[in-house]
């Protein structure tokens, strides 16, 4: 029965296997497991390999949502810089924000 909802189904990860087998077959998670491991290692259930959710290099990371913590600190450098290097020192209220 796990086989023909795998072939149905065809879910994504062990997890949604799990799920849809208890939906459908309603067995225990625990028993439902056992049987999915079983078929696994009877070779009759194959797993993908895991698709890796990080970046494979600095050009795709860059271009990531997980490099906004990089992006936030160049930028605020690059703002302390320019206002370091830009505001001269005698020019009383901006030079409030050059010391900031």
């Amino acid at each position: 029965m796990i086989l023909e909802l795998v072939k149905k189904e065809n879910p994504k990860s062990i997890e949604q296997l799990l799920k849809l087998a208890e939906e459908k077959l309603s067995p225990k998670q625990e028993e439902a497991l056992k049987h999915i491991m079983q078929l696994i290692d009877n070779e009759k259930i194959k797993l993908k390999s895991h698709i890796s959710r990080f970046p494979q290099s600095l050009k795709a990371y860059m271009r990531s949502d997980e490099a906004y913590l990089f992006w936030t600190i160049t930028l605020l450098v690059i703002a302390t810089a320019i206002t370091v290097f830009a505001v001269p020192e005698n020019s009383y209220p901006i030079v409030y924000i050059r010391y900031f």
